[in-house]
């Protein structure tokens, strides 16, 4: 709250030094914690907040009194895991306010400064899951003899325990796509590349409960739900044959890597 007999005014907010300019995220802060950023972002009105200069936040109000505000939040950056720990107090984030620019000649009054308490505490998730190895049936080559022809068809799960209670986890699979005529497959069919003999026939993985393909970009997540204790987090699919072009005949097999996340 900025008070005073005021009619129109410009605030410059100065950042403190340390913090740093991502290009998609803004103004971020390291933090006690390995890949964790705080990140503030003046609300609007406002430009947009720099390391560089600083941010003027743009105040019109015909009354004696002003309000500015922010939003801070942490954020995770970069590969890699994040430790456990507990967050430190960024003190000071902002180091003053000022009605007129700080960088430049004439600047006045200071406000005051903005800072962000610690104390929040990032605790790990372990859970248990299972690596099916998925044995699709042997089928006869005419059961593929056509382009986009599927059969042996087999389901499978993950399963998935051990967790803390009340973590929300959401499962996505990557792999390589397939190819045909030498031009990849879109990971969104759901149909992975063999290093079997049989260069004509993928595997093709579906969701158990849709029947859908299932993307195997890596970048396509599906809620498993909260956990709860004693109860096992389940991921249903399917994996079955697709043929590429005509089966030539020979063996399939393919390999796929799922990941958790806790969103």
């Amino acid at each position: 709250m900025f008070a005073g007999q005021v009619q129109q005014i410009s605030i410059f907010a100065q950042p403190a030094a340390g913090g740093i300019v991502d290009p998609t995220y803004g103004l971020l802060f390291p933090t006690s914690v390995s890949n964790i950023y705080l990140q503030l972002t003046a609300l609007a009105p406002a430009h947009p907040l720099t390391n560089q200069k600083s941010a003027l936040i743009d105040v019109v109000k015909s009354s004696p009194s002003a309000t500015v505000r922010f939003q801070a939040q942490y954020i995770k950056l970069g590969i890699g895991a994040v430790n456990s720990g507990t967050l430190s107090t960024i003190n000071p984030v902002i180091t003053s306010f000022n009605n007129a620019d700080t960088v430049s000649p004439g600047g006045s009054s200071t406000y005051g400064s903005l800072n962000v308490a610690g104390s929040t505490t990032v605790t790990s998730v372990s859970c248990t899951a299972t690596s099916p190895t998925v044995v699709l049936p042997t089928v006869l080559k005419n059961a593929l003899a056509s382009a986009g022809a599927t059969s042996g068809r087999t389901p499978f799960a993950i399963n998935i325990s051990g967790c803390p209670t009340g973590v929300q986890v959401a499962i996505s699979l990557s792999g390589t796509p397939a190819s045909s005529s030498g031009t990849p497959l879109p990971a969104a069919s759901g149909i992975a590349q063999s290093s079997g003999s049989d260069p004509n026939v993928a595997v093709q993985i579906l969701d158990g409960d849709t029947l859908a393909p299932v993307d195997i970009s890596g970048t396509q997540t599906k809620s498993l739900g909260t956990t709860q204790s004693g109860v096992t987090l389940v991921s249903r699919y399917y994996a079955q044959y697709y043929a590429v072009q005509p089966a030539a005949g020979g063996t399939v097999a393919s390999h796929l890597t799922y990941t958790l996340s806790y969103p």
